[in-house]
């Protein structure tokens, strides 16, 4: 009996722990860094029907990358906290490019 970690290497859960208590595997609480705004990145307005997962296939050539978007898009005053119902047609979002994100280790 006992605790054993390990962290996660990629995707939207590399900066949380899977945790391991007796026979239970559970992913800790996470708490990504924030994506910082940069001048390479590209404003979209949201479309109908469209959704975070699509948006990072078309930028980014895989759906991996959602989290991503939605990180970049929790800095200042226009955090989106509820995805995907502040997802909304209309809205302005920022999504960074790929090399940015490449530069920074994120992809």
């Amino acid at each position: 009996m006992g605790i054993k970690a390990r962290r996660n290497p990629a995707g939207p859960l590399r900066s949380s722990t899977l945790v391991q208590f007796v026979d239970v595997l559970f992913w800790s609480k996470t708490d990504p860094p924030k994506i910082a705004s940069r001048d390479d990145d590209e404003e979209y307005i949201v479309r109908a029907f469209d959704f975070s997962d699509f948006l990072s296939s078309r930028f980014f050539g895989t759906s991996r990358a959602a989290h991503a978007i939605m990180l970049r898009n929790e800095v200042g005053d226009e955090q989106m906290r509820l995805w995907p119902n502040d997802f909304y047609q209309g809205r302005r979002i920022q999504i960074p490019t790929e090399p940015s994100l490449r530069e920074r280790d994120i992809l």
